[in-house]
């Protein structure tokens, strides 16, 4: 019963996001496999903060569409997620579940709402950055770079970071914590939040440093994507070939995970 009730929530949730924009075909596709997982062997505990990851930065990458698009010849990807985000950012939450539905161990448990802080975390980021008057800057050297960079922060940004780790913070908070197996305390709070900072950290120093970036041949400008100015296509500039935005999510998803498990093994 609990399979056909997690598919039908995630068929749900997915028509809604594809009716509405928020994802590609693709994107609704994976989504609804990892939601069908989460909705199942999860129930309320793992599916709210979950859900309050999905719902909320859907709805902020359509916050300030305007200035948004300015930048979309810059930026790799829109405003809908395809499956290669989507897996992106749920691929290690989903890992996490599974491993925690098997053993039961508390410690998944609390890994996989770190990983939805670090995908929160640097999704917030990212939206809300965008929105400020100011320039980011690097994180690496400090100086001004274009809006939309990879590795770019303003203050609003690094607001947005934190206030995205303290909502899912809230939401483990908030649902039924009638699981056994889990331990919710205050340090497993703070490390979920800390963990979520650290994450958006690691992305925009592997943004800064290592993703790919490719130039147009046609206006010369440093982009993301590999093709610019009617579809003419960039020439790689700097970075690794593979270290696209997807990627360098992934990877600070996962460095937020592992500073989450050291703060438990340590405190």
């Amino acid at each position: 019963m609990n399979w056909i009730i997690g598919a039908v929530c995630a068929l749900i949730v997915t028509v809604f996001s594809y009716f509405y924009r928020f994802l590609t075909s693709g994107g609704a596709v994976a989504a609804f496999f990892m939601g069908w997982l989460i909705f199942s062997l999860g129930k309320m505990t793992f599916s709210v903060p979950i859900l309050a990851f999905f719902v909320s930065s859907s709805l902020l990458s359509k916050a300030g569409k305007s200035k948004k698009d300015v930048l979309s010849g810059y930026v790799q990807k829109g405003s809908r997620r395809d499956a290669r985000q989507v897996l992106a950012n749920g691929l290690i939450p989903t890992i996490l579940l599974l491993l925690w539905h098997q053993s039961q161990n508390s410690t998944f448990a609390a890994l996989y709402f770190v990983s939805l802080a670090s995908a929160t975390s640097d999704t917030w980021a990212t939206e809300i950055g965008l929105l400020s008057k100011r320039s980011p800057r690097s994180l690496l050297h400090f100086k001004e770079v274009p809006k939309g960079a990879s590795g770019g922060v303003t203050l609003l940004g690094l607001s947005g970071a934190l206030a995205g780790a303290l909502m899912i913070a809230s939401t483990v908070v908030l649902s039924d914590f009638s699981t056994p197996s889990l331990d919710v305390s205050y340090k497993v709070i703070l490390i979920i939040t800390t963990s979520g900072l650290i994450a958006q950290t690691v992305d925009s120093l592997l943004g800064v440093s290592f993703q790919v970036k490719y130039c147009c041949p046609r206006c010369g400008e440093t982009i993301e994507r590999q093709t610019h100015c009617t579809h003419v296509k960039a020439v790689r500039e700097s970075g690794w070939p593979w270290l696209d935005n997807d990627m360098v999510n992934l990877l600070s998803i996962l460095g937020g995970v592992v500073f989450g498990w050291i703060g438990l093994e340590i405190f």
